[in-house]
Parts: C-alpha cells; sequence; structure tokens
C-alpha cells in the first residue's frame, strides 16, 4: 500500500520492474509502503500521516528558545505594522465616505475573538 500527499490524476501505473521498485520507496513526509501489519497496528486507519510522518529537517543550529524569540519578536512587529496598515485604509475608506461602522474590538467580538489591547 503507498500513501502519497499528491495525485496527478492521470494513469502513471508503472510498466516495468524498475519502475514498480521505485514506486514502493518510502520518502519521509512524502510516501510511505505500509505493511498489512503496520496498517492493523493503526487499527485500519488509513489517514497517510499515520504512516508518512515528517521529513527530516536539517538543523540551522541557532537554539529553539533564542530562535523562538526571535521569531515571536519578529511577528509581534508584523502585526503592529498591520494595525497601523489597517488603520490608515480605514481613514482613507472614512474620508471617502465609505468609514466602517464599527471598530475592530466590535469586529473581534463577532468572531469570538478577543482582540489583544493595542490593535
Amino acid at each position: 500500500m503507498v500513501f502519497t500527499s499528491s495525485f496527478s490524476g492521470r494513469d502513471d501505473r508503472p510498466n516495468n520492474s524498475v519502475q514498480r521498485t521505485a514506486l514502493r520507496a518510502d520518502v519521509p513526509g512524502f510516501c510511505k509502503s505500509a505493511t498489512l501489519d503496520e496498517v492493523r497496528q493503526h487499527g485500519h486507519v488509513l489517514t497517510p500521516g499515520c504512516y508518512v510522518g515528517a521529513e527530516v529537517q536539517e538543523s540551522d543550529g541557532e537554539p529553539f528558545k533564542k530562535k523562538i524569540r526571535r521569531l515571536t519578536a519578529r511577528l509581534r512587529e508584523q502585526q503592529a505594522g498591520a494595525a497601523r496598515r489597517d488603520a490608515a485604509i480605514a481613514g482613507n475608506l472614512k474620508e471617502l465616505g465609505y468609514g466602517i461602522k464599527a471598530p475592530l474590538e466590535t469586529i473581534g467580538s463577532w468572531c469570538g475573538r478577543v482582540v489583544p489591547e493595542g490593535l
């Protein structure tokens, strides 16, 4: 049994033994040839993620804690920039007579989300 992450929709059946063997090669994060015993162990669940797993990622050498702090700070900067752009767009629309009738906090509460202060 072969699980893959995509299907071309064409008849791509292998036409020789070399192609059939290559088709069975496991590629982490993409495909896996699962035995019937493996399928039994997963309770006959055929979800590809149960078998395929994730592809191996090379380390960039940056310690996780340092990387998450850096990325979180970058995310906060980007969110602040987005909020400034949203405010500028709302101001431009208001000048054109198409003002937003509900403030951002109200829109957030409609979605069931709490909008953090400062946005």
